[in-house]
């Protein structure tokens, strides 16, 4: 997708930003227009875990119960141990959250090391 956005940068002749998006300019409407359209058109190319209604998708379904076939016997495991159950779901809530982060983080990095790659 990167690739693409470089392209529609080049023919648009809107710049990217640090996060490599493309920049909208107040004078030139037209461009703004089609900008904010392809990047709805580039949100709604991605597959979604939830449709518009607000409820899953195949996909979502899908790793909803490959989820929580996984987490059930470590959660039933540790709660045998004695622990609370709430607590351990706090657990696991937090380690999902330091994942999808670290996700961003060498997203981002990568991002970076391509730039410098490039001479910027």
């Amino acid at each position: 997708m990167n690739e693409v956005i470089k392209l529609l940068s080049d023919i648009l002749g809107n710049d990217l930003d640090k996060d490599g998006d493309l920049v909208l300019y107040g004078e030139n409407k037209e461009n703004n227009e089609w900008v904010v359209r392809l990047r709805e058109a580039l949100v709604k190319a991605q597959k979604r875990m939830y449709d518009d209604g607000g409820r899953y998708t195949n996909g979502g379904h899908d790793l909803d119960l490959e989820v929580g076939g996984a987490l059930r016997p470590i959660m039933e495991k540790w709660a045998e141990e004695g622990y609370n159950m709430r607590e351990i779901a706090h657990v696991i809530h937090l380690a999902v959250i330091d994942i999808e982060s670290m996700h961003f983080v060498f997203r981002q990095h990568k991002k970076l090391k391509e730039r410098l790659e490039d001479g910027e």
